[in-house]
């Protein structure tokens, strides 16, 4: 199956996984709480970076990187944090910090960037997507929250997970709270082949869509592929 892809006749319409949870999940989320949490994302991921090498990286150095980004990322902004406010924040990043480096999660890396490939009659339409770890010997993808989900569910969240489920076992892991440090829990999330409808129409109607030969793009990136299959009038997974 994975042959016929390569026929160079053909091109792809691509969008990425944040266009479609954007418009379909509007929210407006404090921007304070998006700098923490894309600060925390990265200084983790370069702790499982390290760890999976073997080389040693002290929560200091980690706990540096996540303030350096997150004060970065709220300048860009215009908010600026008070002694006070860094200090307080250090205190939460470290105590997330130590929480994940005691967690059996620091064994994972980040994937390398998936295409979704959705195909129906002589039209192909894809979505990038890219959880934030995987775990090849299991073959299970998980994203990272730094809050609880549980307790603040956030429609982004969901439609980001119905996406990310096409590609394969999906679990979120997510901070929570214990007194006063942390926990991680972690959420199976069922795959959802209902989004791939909501998604075939919302590439073929987004503005902002790239166009790429199908060939390239199946020789660039790992993928999955859905087919609609007419007689069933249902999409099935090809490979």
């Amino acid at each position: 199956m994975r042959e016929l892809l390569l026929r160079r006749d053909k091109v792809l319409r691509l969008v990425p996984t944040y266009a479609y949870v954007h418009a379909v999940a509007p929210e407006v989320s404090d921007v304070t709480d998006v700098a923490f949490g894309k600060a925390l994302d990265i200084a983790i991921a370069q702790y499982n970076y390290y760890h999976y090498r073997n080389h040693e990286l002290l929560l200091n150095e980690v706990l540096r990187c996540a303030i350096d980004i997150f004060i970065h990322e709220l300048s860009q902004s215009g908010v600026r944090l008070s002694r006070d406010d860094i200090e307080y924040y250090s205190r939460k990043f470290m105590k997330m910090l130590r929480c994940w480096a005691s967690s059996p999660y620091v064994k994972y890396l980040r994937p390398r960037t998936h295409v979704i490939i959705l195909e129906r009659g002589d039209e192909y339409r894809g979505v990038f997507a890219q959880p934030d770890f995987y775990d090849p010997f299991s073959n299970v993808f998980y994203e990272l929250k730094s809050f609880d989900i549980e307790k603040e569910p956030k429609k982004h969240v969901e439609v980001q997970a119905r996406v990310f489920s096409l590609l394969g076992p999906l679990k979120l892991i997510y901070f929570s709270t214990s007194g006063d440090d942390y926990v991680i829990k972690e959420k199976s999330v069922e795959s959802d082949e209902a989004v791939i409808n909501e998604l075939w129409e919302f590439i073929g109607s987004y503005m902002g869509a790239e166009v790429e030969p199908l060939d390239k793009v199946v020789l660039s990136y790992p993928t999955v592929h859905y087919v609609y299959d007419k007689s069933l009038k249902r999409w099935r997974r090809a490979f």
